[in-house]
């Protein structure tokens, strides 16, 4: 009773056992939505810019998301099932409702991930290509992207917009870079989740570093190089 009125609540809320949820688990539910409704895109593009903004509390729990994102499709299913026995003549629900089904079911059968390294120099569109392929590689929601750009202002504290002093590109200061980028793709890979890398690959022995981290993880591995005229940089 609320000043003298009934009114109704949800339990959940007050056992903290059972309204707590993780967070990776909750983030799977517009993940699942958005593949299941085509947009396989903006749920990869999702699914990016939450990892590299929780990267240090969720990276190690990725191979868990498949199973997140299974559960919740499941789920969607089980409600929209229970819906169609109230009105059995609406196909609508039940078309719905099967498309739920199958997608919990791809969900959670095991993908091979794929190593896919985009190398090439500043301004040739390494990030767009990257950004415009990963919904199509591996498992959904799609690959991980790994910017080296990211991952250098990570390594000094620095916001992805921030400018970098000419010493945090130095020889050494890259390979601290790129040896921190190819340990993250090792453990993503591990995961069973593809990973796109997304850094200049100047020189052979960078190139040659990520086909070793694929071979290493059994996984396929694939590198693109892109050029372009200085005019069009």
């Amino acid at each position: 009773m609320i000043d003298g009125k009934p009114v109704l609540f949800d339990a959940i809320e007050f056992d903290p056992d059972i309204a707590t949820t993780d967070v990776l688990y909750d983030f799977a539910f517009p993940l699942m939505d958005l593949l299941a409704f085509g947009s396989d895109a903006v749920a990869n593009r999702l699914f990016n810019s939450y990892m590299q903004a929780a990267w240090a509390e969720q990276s190690a729990a990725l191979c868990l998301l498949p199973l997140f994102l299974s559960v919740r499709a499941a789920i969607r299913a089980n409600v929209l099932f229970t819906k169609q026995r109230q009105h059995p003549h609406d196909r609508t629900i039940a078309t719905i409702a099967n498309r739920y089904f199958d997608l919990a079911l791809r969900l959670i059968t095991p993908e091979h991930p794929i190593l896919l390294a985009i190398g090439g120099k500043s301004g040739t569109g390494k990030s767009v290509l990257a950004r415009d392929i990963a919904p199509l590689i591996g498992p959904p929601p799609g690959a991980l992207i790994l910017r080296s750009d990211v991952i250098r202002k990570r390594l000094h504290n620095m916001s992805e917009h921030t400018a970098l002093p000419a010493a945090a590109y130095t020889l050494k200061a890259s390979d601290r870079v790129y040896q921190a980028m190819l340990e993250q793709a090792a453990r993503t890979l591990a995961q069973g989740v593809s990973v796109t890398l997304d850094a200049a690959f100047l020189r052979l022995t960078e190139r040659d570093a990520a086909e070793v981290i694929a071979r290493s993880a059994r996984v396929e591995f694939r590198g693109i190089f892109l050029t372009a005229d200085r005019a069009m940089r």
